[in-house]
């Protein structure tokens, strides 16, 4: 009997744990570096919280909407 509590316990656990790293990584923003025809990286970002996209050429872009993103109110999702 004490088996299946342990079990029923690690159960929970599992799913506790799967469902706060999806609650936290579900409205991480998504870089992705891609190349374009003469072999430079760009950057394409999406936003799962505003559902927002862009494409920049510099990190420093990205830094700057990732940026923006806490600065906006919002109701301008």
């Amino acid at each position: 009997m004490k088996a299946i509590a342990n079990s029923f316990q690690n159960v929970i656990k599992l799913l506790k744990n799967s469902f706060t790293n999806w609650a936290y990584y579900s409205r991480e923003p998504k870089i992705t570096c891609k190349k374009n025809r003469q072999d430079n990286c760009y950057f394409q970002v999406y936003d799962p919280v505003s559902r927002r996209s862009g494409s920049f050429s510099s990190e420093a872009e990205v830094r700057a909407w990732l940026e923006e993103r806490y600065y906006r109110l919002p109701n301008q999702y």
